[in-house]
């Protein structure tokens, strides 16, 4: 399961970083020459899809701990690595993502809250800490406060109101 979980996401991520490379490994002339008009638009007028090395983290299997697996895309693609992964579900969605100094504000939609609250203590550290710990990367913050819709993420188990730092 480990290994299938590390194969796909791996995939999901090298699939994900040659689609989004290709635009800027050619010189503008000739972008616009091999790919079309939307394509070449949204690559030079969205400069937050830049590619940038980061580390997604996800649940060993043994759920003690987390797997580090260092990978190169957007910023934008780390929910999709956690969905690719196992760890998310597919619907979950980021709906706003804020980096104000250290600290990075991440609301996400119901979907996420859903998941949450169907998971006992150590799923829910699994989650949270393979979200906290992949956004603190992907940013380069120090903590990140988490909310749902605008509002305060609450599960059976934590009301999360504050800033949450690295999980180890």
């Amino acid at each position: 399961m480990k290994k299938l979980l590390s194969i796909l996401l791996c995939c999901v991520l090298l699939s994900g970083c040659v689609v989004i490379a290709q635009p800027q490994d050619t010189a503008p002339a000739d972008t616009a020459k091999q790919t079309d008009a939307s394509e070449s638009t949204e690559a030079q007028t969205d400069p937050t899809e830049e590619l940038v090395a980061f580390t997604v983290y996800t649940p060993d299997e043994n759920l003690i701990g987390f797997i580090a697996t260092e990978v190169t895309a957007s910023r934008e693609s780390a929910l999709d690595a956690l969905i690719a992964a196992g760890v998310m579900n597919e619907g979950i969605a980021v709906n706003t993502v804020e980096l104000d100094g250290k600290l990075l504000k991440l609301d996400l939609n119901s979907a996420f809250a859903d998941l949450i609250n169907q998971l006992g203590t150590t799923g829910e550290r699994m989650v949270m800490g393979s979200l906290v710990n992949t956004y603190l990367s992907a940013y380069q913050a120090e903590t990140v406060l988490i909310t749902v819709d605008g509002q305060i993420l609450e599960s059976g188990h934590v009301i999360y109101d504050f800033p949450i730092s690295f999980m180890e």
